[in-house]
């Protein structure tokens, strides 16, 4: 923290993290990538709903959410 730890230095050096966002961690591609081939593979099998979602906002992370939302294969 050094002699002055409440002081703002925005020049400091930062290390290298394990994720993304503000503490310059490397993006999460590994969890991207393997969602992207799941639902790419999912939704070319002929599945139906059995009802609609509910969808929610999350104000955490900025994203939608689906609850409640199950699929089987027709």
């Amino acid at each position: 923290m050094g002699e002055e730890p409440l002081t703002l230095c925005p020049d400091r050096t930062l290390a290298c993290g394990v994720q993304g966002g503000f503490r310059r961690r490397p993006p999460p591609l590994p969890a991207i990538q393997e969602s992207d081939i799941f639902l790419t593979r999912l939704l070319a099998l002929p599945i139906r709903a059995d009802a609609p979602p509910r969808v929610t906002f999350n104000e955490l992370t900025t994203g939608y959410e689906l609850e409640t939302f199950m699929v089987h294969l027709a």
